[in-house]
């Protein structure tokens, strides 16, 4: 798994909307809150969509972004995004390129590792977080990096 000072690999996804971007475009304005989670509309992935959600303002506020990733299977990223109202892009890695380039796979094709990771403008990882079970910890956590960001290096 890729860990803070790594570079982030830029590959292109499509959005909920259907519309294919490079990861590249949603960090180089501001920070990128990329969160993945295994599946659409079950219990946890949704807990943890709508925990950010609910801190979107929070998050945007302290100047980034935030987009989530479905995992590699065909998802219904539109119908979760409407159904939870959530503000921000869901991605669709089709092919499972993005989590395999971010170290995320499980073994044995069991799907992804919830992870979310802080990027910031220049594409470099500044926080990853890994709970599985603990959604609520990946927002608090990358609340806390995002602060880190904003602050001027120790001289």
């Amino acid at each position: 798994m890729l860990g803070p000072g790594d570079p982030a690999p830029d590959l292109p996804v499509k959005d909920d909307r259907g519309e294919t971007l490079h990861l590249a475009e949603l960090w180089a304005k501001c920070p990128l809150i990329l969160f993945f989670y295994p599946g659409d509309f079950t219990p946890i992935c949704t807990r943890e969509a709508c925990h950010f959600r609910d801190h979107y303002g929070d998050l945007t506020e302290k100047g980034a972004e935030v987009a989530g990733n479905g995992g590699p299977r065909e998802q219904r990223p539109a119908r979760l995004r409407h159904a939870h109202q959530l503000p921000y892009r869901l991605l669709s890695d089709g092919d499972g390129r993005v989590a395999k380039a971010f170290g995320i796979q499980r073994a044995l094709g069991l799907g992804d590792k919830r992870v979310t990771f802080v990027i910031d403008v220049g594409g470099t990882i500044r926080e990853a977080i890994h709970s599985e079970i603990r959604a609520k910890v990946h927002v608090d956590r990358a609340l806390a990096a995002l602060e880190g960001l904003a602050s001027p290096p120790a001289p």
